[in-house]
């Protein structure tokens, strides 16, 4: 299990990282470009990482079926049966990481499978 966590902070770090530097960015530069046009600029890539953050947690292990945290800390992802996931399992069983709450509270708490391996019909190994 703590792997698995570990894999999960890497992800999100990876993840809502960007975010949070072009937020950091916006919060000092406020009061230097009062919503010039670079602030609008700055704005708007705020506004699409946003965005794209939802897209990310969606995809994030379809290229080589596991992510960046599941490489480093040496897990993958399989079928229940042992085989390789599809991407329809991959996609569905991150459809649920829009509810990261609810997963973690499953997760810690319940020392349940989350719920998108669940209904995916995955599993996380140790390589």
């Amino acid at each position: 299990m703590g792997k698995r966590i570990l894999a999960t902070i890497i992800d999100f770090g990876l993840i809502f990282g960007p975010v949070f530097i072009i937020g950091f960015f916006l919060d000092i530069f406020e009061s230097v470009i009062f919503l010039s046009v670079y602030g609008k600029i700055i704005i708007a890539l705020f506004l699409v990482m946003f965005l794209l953050v939802p897209v990310e947690l969606i995809c994030k292990d379809i290229v080589g079926k596991r992510s960046v945290g599941k490489k480093i800390k040496g897990l993958k992802i399989l079928s229940i049966d042992g085989k390789e996931p599809t991407y329809k399992q991959l996609l569905i069983r991150n459809i649920f990481m829009l509810w990261a709450p609810i997963e973690v509270i499953i997760v810690l708490f319940f020392d349940k499978p989350r719920l998108g391996d669940k209904i995916a019909k995955t599993k996380v190994v140790e390589l």
